[in-house]
């Protein structure tokens, strides 16, 4: 059969059917794989094994879910894996602070900040448990340099702002809340308490 033939164009074009099928179903099975972060990572430790970067990141993406009771075991297996990684024990800490455990937190986010000092989270964190204890002074202090590092870290502007509100200091306190409901307009908190200091005095 010749490609000029009837025969050979059907061939043809049931070869380019199959070809655009197969295709079809490979893409489809692809968006279904990396419909999210943690099935993305869950599938690449189901490739490449035991990964502490990969761990890490599974459980950044459960936690964003809000599965901490999911997460905290990726973030001891990539702790296991490697004891240095600054970004499991700062997760680990979130973890702890939330369950109360406020000196195991505490002791999670110092090492992280020191395997990683330019970790800004690490270091809003160590404010938060600053703040917890009424050490205001540390807590501003490690809030700003979280700020210093990044930026555009709202959570650190909205700490900021809250110890200077404690602190009587309206008008820092208004233009650090100011700033972190301009980085993320959708924290209810930062906007009501920045709405009850604009609203005082008047």
């Amino acid at each position: 059969m010749t490609a000029g033939q009837p025969g050979a164009r059907v061939l043809r074009v049931l070869g380019a059917g199959i070809v655009l099928t197969v295709l079809l179903v490979c893409t489809m099975l692809q968006v279904r794989l990396w419909r999210d972060s943690v099935t993305l990572f869950e599938h690449t430790l189901r490739v490449t094994g035991d990964n502490p970067v990969i761990h890490n990141n599974l459980g950044v993406a459960l936690a964003a879910q809000g599965k901490m009771e999911l997460a905290a075991p990726h973030f001891l297996e990539a702790l296991r894996l490697d004891p240095n990684n600054a970004r499991a024990q700062n997760k680990l800490g979130e973890e702890l602070f939330a369950q109360g455990k406020i000196a195991e937190a505490a002791a999670k986010f110092q090492k992280a900040s020191k395997l990683k000092p330019d970790l800004a989270a690490a270091h809003n964190n160590l404010g938060r448990v600053y703040a917890h204890e009424g050490k205001m002074d540390e807590a501003m202090a490690r809030f700003q340099k979280a700020i210093d590092l990044e930026p555009n870290f709202a959570a650190a502007y909205k700490n900021l702002g809250l110890a200077l509100a404690s602190r009587g200091e309206k008008q820092k306190a208004v233009e650090m809340l100011t700033k972190a409901v301009e980085l993320n307009p959708n924290d209810p908190e930062a906007q009501q308490i920045l709405q009850i200091l604009k609203t005082q005095g008047k």
